[in-house]
């Protein structure tokens, strides 16, 4: 039969100790993508750091070749606290409440 020790009383081990952080180097990436915040489709090059868009450059041989100011400021865009991630649904009257709609139930 296995012996339980009261939390209280357990003695740390080896393992349980922290271990100091180690420094790392952000994991670098670039992708050659298309700007999806207009519906132009520009051209451009996602670079991100730790999976995270650090920002974005244009590619010079595409036929659109530049990045407009919202393209430029992407990373601003899908970052943003104020961004809409679920579907919104009015409660109430108009100028009411708003509230997350989830797709798996009906209107």
């Amino acid at each position: 039969m296995l012996e339980t020790i009261p939390l209280t009383t357990a003695k740390p081990t080896a393992h349980t100790e922290i271990e100091p952080l180690r420094e790392t180097k952000p994991l670098r990436e670039t992708i050659v993508s298309i700007c999806g915040v207009c519906s132009s489709g520009c051209g451009a090059e996602v670079h991100l750091e730790n999976g995270r868009i650090a920002r974005l450059t244009p590619i010079k041989n595409h036929p659109y070749s530049v990045l407009c100011t919202r393209g430029m400021k992407a990373a601003e865009i899908v970052y943003s606290p104020d961004r809409l991630l679920y579907p919104q649904r009015r409660v109430g009257v108009r100028g009411g409440q708003v509230r997350a709609h989830h797709l798996g139930r009906g209107l």
